[in-house]
């Protein structure tokens, strides 16, 4: 519907995926001996719509666990929720208020990106504390895992999240 309501960013929406696809490839080793990487959903969000860059985001996840074992289908749900849904939301929402205050299309685009990119790990980091703490026998409740998960992620993440800033703005 959206291709056919505006045929002149069907260009766009081919760079959207692209630049979801790739960004969020990029592995960023985290503190943990884990991976973090940036989202691209907060820009492609500002750069379309949200509904596009969700269903884009989901695509992009599907094909990375299929084809490069990234995420995984049995977590595709949680990354679709927290990339498309959550970051797009959130770093469009961003952009959007701080338009309607007046500020300057960079400095809007900036905000976006940041706010976009911290609320994915935000949600991320929730999603992740309220399994272990739910699961059998915690060894945590929510809180120590919710602090110890943010605690691991932010020296690898704000800078991420500041890039990202920066690539949106």
């Amino acid at each position: 519907k959206f291709q056919k309501d505006h045929p002149e960013r069907r260009p766009l929406i081919g760079m959207g995926a692209a630049i979801i696809f790739f960004i969020s490839l990029i592995p960023i080793p985290a503190f943990t001996g884990t991976t973090s990487h940036p989202c691209g959903t907060p820009l492609v969000a500002i750069l379309l719509v949200r509904r596009v860059t969700c269903a884009l985001t989901g695509i992009s996840l599907l094909l990375q666990a299929a084809f490069f074992a990234q995420g995984g289908c049995g977590t595709w749900g949680a990354n679709l929720m927290a990339l498309g849904f959550v970051g797009a939301t959130c770093g469009w929402s961003v952009f959007w208020i701080a338009r309607r205050m007046g500020l300057s299309i960079l400095i809007a685009g900036c905000a976006g990106g940041l706010i976009g990119d911290i609320a994915t790990y935000a949600f991320s980091g929730a999603v992740l504390a309220t399994a272990l703490s739910t699961a059998p026998h915690p060894q945590y409740d929510f809180g120590t895992y919710l602090a110890v998960i943010y605690a691991a992620y932010a020296p690898t993440q704000i800078p991420i999240a500041i890039g990202e800033m920066l690539i949106t703005g």
